[in-house]
C-alpha cells in the first residue's frame, strides 16, 4: 500500500527515508512544544493585560472620585453669601484657605457670564478671560457641570485642565461660572501612588488627543499629541479595550484604554492609556521560547545523527556492499562473497543468501558454458550440413536444368521431327484417299491429332526450357504471364523491368523464373483470383520480384502445412542464389509472394562474357 500511495518516498535513499522518519516522529513533539510556547505566549499577555487593566481602573477611580469632588466643592462654594452678593473681597479668603487645604487643585476662581473672572484665590494683575475655555461654552450652553481641556493657566502659567460649574439666579438665568483649576502635575504624581508592572507606564490624554500626562517622560511629552492614528484608534475602540500599538515615543505596546466621562457629557474629556511594552511582555516567553527550540534542535539534531549513524552502519553500509557484490556478479566475477562482512539480522540472512545464490549461479554457470560448447559444436555441425545441403541443393537444381533442357531437345529434335515427318505422311494419305470420303476424314482427324500432339510438344519443350530466358528474364515472364492469361482468363497486370538481366547470373535468373512459374500456377490453381499483379524492379542491392494477386488469399495454417511442397520447393530455390522468399496472404484480399536475390550490376554482364568465352 505504500508503495502504491508513495512511490516517490519508496523511491528515496534508505538514508532520507529514514531521515524522513525522524522528522515525522519529532513533528508530535514539535507541535506540543509550538502549542505550549503559543499557550505561554498568551499568558503572558493576559497576564501583562490584566495588570494594566487594574491600573487603568485605579485611575479612572480617582478622576471619577475628583470630578465628583470638585464638583461638590463648586456647588458649595456656589452656596456662599459673598458668591451670591459677587463680593470679591469676602469670597477670595475662602477660596484661598480651600486651595491650601485640598493640594490637587492649581486654582480656584469665577467668571462672570462674559468670561472674565471676578475673583481668584490667585492674585490677578488684571482679570482674566476664560470665555473661550470648553468648561465655560459647555457650563453655559449646558448649565451642567463640564470638563474641559489640556491649557496653560494664564495666571499660574502652568499645564492644567479645568473644570466649570455653572452659576445661575433665582429664575435659572446663567450668571457665570465657578472654575476648578487642576495641576497636571498632580496628574503626573498619580501613577507612582499604583502598583505598575515592570516597564509598564500611564498616559494621560484629552478630548483632542494632547497628552496630559505620562507616568515616563512627562515633562518631554505632556503637551504633545499622540499619533492621530492611534488616538483614532482609541476613540473608535470601545471603552475598556485592549490594542497593540505603537505610542507618541514610538515603543510598541500592549495598551488598555478607558474614557472618562463626565455626566451629561457625550464625549469623554479624559483619555486613560496604561500600556506596557511589547518587549517587557513576551522577553520571558522568548527567552524561554528560545531554550525550549535549543533543546528541539538538540533533540532532533541528535536524532538525525543517530539515523543517519544506524541508516550508514546498519542499512546503507550492508546494502552498498550487496550492491558492490551483484555488480561484480554482473560483470561475471561470480567467486566474490559478501557474508563475512555483513552480519547478524535480516540483511545478514540476505548476505548469505547471497553467497548461495553466486555459489549456485557459478555452478550454473559451468554447467551452461559445458553446454554451450557441446551446443556450438553441433551448430557448427549442423552449419556445415546446412552448406552442404545447400551445395547439394544447387548441383540438384543444375542438373534439373540441365535435365529439362537435354528433354527438351530429345523432345524437340525426336518428337518434333517424327511428328513433322507423320504429319508429311498423313497429308500424303488423305491425298491419295481423296475419293474414299470415310477413309480421307479418318485421315483428317489424324492429321488434327498429330498437329495437337505437335502444340503439346513444343509447348512441353518452352516449359522445360523457355526459349526467350536466353534474352532475359523480364521477357520471359512476360510470355510466361501471357500463356497464362491467354489459357487461364486471369489478367495480368505487368511491370517489368528489363535491366534486371544485367544485375544476375544465368542460374539466378532461371531460380526467379522457376519460383515465378511455380506463384502463377499457384494463382490460377488455387486462389480464385480475377487479377494478378506481376513486378520486377532492381534497387541498390537487390532484385525483386512480386506476384500479387485479389485472391482468397493464403492462411497461416496453408502456409505452415507440411504438404505444402510448392512453398518448400520455392523457398529451396531462394536459398541456392542467396535470396528471401516472403509469402504473406490477406483474408479476402489476396497472396503476395515476395522475392529478394542480392544483385551486382556486372554479375549479368559478367555472365555473359563468360558465355561468349564458353
Amino acid at each position: 500500500m505504500l508503495k502504491r500511495y508513495c512511490p516517490k518516498f519508496i523511491a528515496l535513499p534508505i538514508r532520507l527515508q529514514l531521515l524522513a522518519l525522524i522528522v515525522l516522529l519529532m513533528l508530535p513533539l514539535s507541535a506540543l512544544i509550538v502549542r505550549s510556547a503559543i499557550e505561554a505566549r498568551q499568558t503572558a499577555i493576559e497576564v501583562a493585560l490584566e495588570s494594566i487593566r487594574d491600573v487603568a481602573e485605579g485611575i479612572v477611580g480617582e478622576k471619577q472620585q475628583l470630578a465628583a469632588a470638585s464638583q461638590q466643592l463648586a456647588s458649595a462654594i456656589s452656596q456662599l453669601p459673598g458668591v451670591q452678593r459677587r463680593d470679591p473681597a469676602s469670597v477670595q479668603p475662602v477660596l484661598q484657605r480651600i486651595l491650601r487645604i485640598n493640594s490637587q487643585y492649581a486654582n480656584l476662581a469665577i467668571a462672570d457670564r462674559s468670561g472674565r473672572y471676578w475673583v481668584s484665590a490667585h492674585p490677578m494683575a488684571a482679570p482674566s478671560f476664560v470665555g473661550d475655555r470648553r468648561f465655560f461654552v459647555n457650563a453655559a450652553r449646558t448649565r451642567q457641570f463640564s470638563s474641559g481641556e489640556y491649557a496653560v493657566c494664564r495666571i499660574l502659567k502652568r499645564p492644567t485642565i479645568g473644570f466649570g460649574y455653572p452659576l445661575l439666579d433665582d429664575r435659572g438665568r446663567f450668571e457665570g461660572v465657578i472654575v476648578i483649576v487642576v495641576d497636571l502635575d498632580r496628574f503626573r504624581h498619580i501613577p507612582r501612588r499604583v502598583s505598575l508592572p515592570k516597564g509598564a507606564g500611564v498616559t494621560l490624554v484629552d478630548h483632542q488627543g494632547i497628552i496630559l500626562a505620562r507616568s515616563v517622560d512627562n515633562e518631554r511629552y505632556r503637551g504633545r499629541s499622540l499619533p492621530p492614528e492611534l488616538f483614532q484608534r482609541i476613540k473608535e475602540s470601545p471603552d475598556g479595550s485592549s490594542l497593540r500599538s505603537v505610542g507618541a515615543d514610538g515603543v510598541e505596546r500592549f495598551a488598555y484604554h478607558r474614557k472618562v466621562t463626565l455626566e451629561g457629557e457625550n464625549a469623554p474629556y479624559l483619555y486613560i492609556r496604561a500600556g506596557i511594552p511589547v518587549d517587557a511582555v513576551l522577553g520571558q516567553w522568548q527567552r524561554e521560547f528560545a531554550r525550549f527550540a535549543g533543546v528541539l534542535a538538540v533533540v532532533v539534531g541528535a536524532g538525525f545523527a543517530l539515523a543517519w549513524l544506524i541508516g550508514k552502519r546498519s542499512l546503507v553500509d550492508p546494502i552498498s556492499s550487496l550492491e558492490t557484490a551483484a555488480r561484480e556478479v554482473a560483470k561475471g566475477n561470480l567467486r566474490i562473497r559478501v557474508a563475512d562482512g555483513i552480519s547478524g539480522g535480516e540483511l545478514g540472512s540476505l548476505a548469505r543468501a547471497f553467497d548461495t545464490m553466486a555459489a549456485q549461479v557459478a555452478e550454473r554457470e559451468e554447467g551452461m558454458a559445458a553446454a554451450r560448447d557441446a551446443l556450438e559444436k553441433k551448430e557448427r555441425e549442423l552449419l556445415a550440413s546446412r552448406d552442404m545441403l545447400q551445395e547439394w541443393s544447387h548441383r540438384l537444381e543444375t542438373a534439373r536444368e540441365a535435365e529439362r533442357r537435354h528433354i527438351a531437345r530429345e523432345f524437340h529434335d525426336v518428337m518434333g521431327q517424327a511428328l513433322t515427318a507423320l504429319k508429311l505422311d498423313i497429308s500424303w494419305l488423305v491425298q491419295r484417299l481423296a475419293h474414299s470420303p470415310e477413309s480421307a476424314r479418318r485421315a483428317g482427324e489424324m492429321m488434327a491429332l498429330t498437329d495437337t500432339l505437335l502444340e503439346k510438344v513444343q509447348s512441353l519443350v518452352a516449359e522445360l526450357s523457355p526459349p526467350l530466358l536466353e534474352m532475359g528474364l523480364a521477357e520471359a515472364i512476360e510470355w510466361h504471364a501471357k500463356g497464362v492469361e491467354r489459357r487461364s482468363g486471369i489478367s495480368c497486370l505487368m511491370m517489368l523491368d528489363e535491366t534486371t538481366s544485367r544485375s544476375l547470373t544465368r542460374q539466378e535468373q532461371t531460380v526467379a523464373f522457376r519460383i515465378f512459374q511455380e506463384a502463377i500456377t499457384n494463382v490460377v490453381r488455387h486462389s480464385g483470383a480475377s487479377e494478378v499483379s506481376i513486378s520486377l524492379c532492381s534497387t541498390a542491392s537487390a532484385v525483386v520480384l512480386e506476384v500479387a494477386d485479389n485472391g482468397c488469399g493464403i492462411t497461416e495454417a496453408a502456409l505452415a502445412a507440411p504438404t505444402a511442397f510448392g512453398l518448400l520447393g520455392m523457398r529451396e530455390r531462394a536459398g541456392i542464389c542467396r535470396g528471401t522468399l516472403s509469402v504473406t496472404g490477406t483474408p479476402g484480399q489476396g497472396t503476395v509472394v515476395r522475392l529478394q536475390v542480392p544483385s551486382d550490376g556486372n554479375k549479368g554482364a559478367d555472365d555473359e562474357e563468360d558465355s561468349g568465352r564458353r
